[in-house]
């Protein structure tokens, strides 16, 4: 509850399919699960959007991405991370952008991103939101308007595949 532990893998199956056509859990396949400092759970669906859950896992509503809004072509965004910032906020990165959602599943705001296919998430304790990519570490603070590439000491770009983030408590 901590709104920073998060399980993921590659696939990884909450629970069955619903038969329900429409279903953020259509296909039962998710890329992430977060659990809100509200105590709701989202899981990033392969089916698009996340679904939100109840402590039971019960499916409560869904989220989904407003594509359109930066030209996308209206299919469903395949949600590939998922994390709170601490100012409780949502963000999922899904297909070519970063969608910022409050805890009432209003979308706030869209920011293009079409830079890797696989990203990780980790939201600081400084209100930064990390991406981890196929194509290095990229770095969100709070207010900005696009995310920053990661810069190494020399000044050239962190690259390489980041497949985990974590924060340390420097002393």
């Amino acid at each position: 509850r901590d709104g920073q532990t998060r399980i993921a893998a590659w696939y990884l199956w909450v629970r069955g399919s619903d038969t329900q056509a429409g279903s953020a859990f259509e296909n039962a396949s998710t890329h992430g699960l977060l659990q809100l400092d509200n105590g709701e759970i989202w899981a990033a669906t392969e089916a698009g959007g996340a679904a939100v859950m109840d402590a039971q896992l019960n499916v409560i509503g869904a989220v989904r991405p407003k594509p359109m809004e930066i030209g996308g072509n209206g299919a469903a965004q395949r949600v590939l991370a998922i994390a709170q910032t601490v100012d409780g906020t949502v963000w999922l990165g899904a297909n070519n952008a970063l969608y910022q959602f409050n805890r009432e599943r209003r979308q706030l705001k869209v920011i293009p991103f079409a830079i890797a296919h696989e990203w990780q998430f980790f939201a600081g304790s400084e209100g930064t939101l990390w991406i981890g990519t196929q194509d290095g570490l990229y770095r969100l603070r709070p207010g900005a308007t696009a995310p920053v590439h990661v810069a190494q000491k020399g000044g050239e770009p962190l690259g390489g595949v980041i497949h985990a983030l974590a924060e340390a408590v420097d002393k």
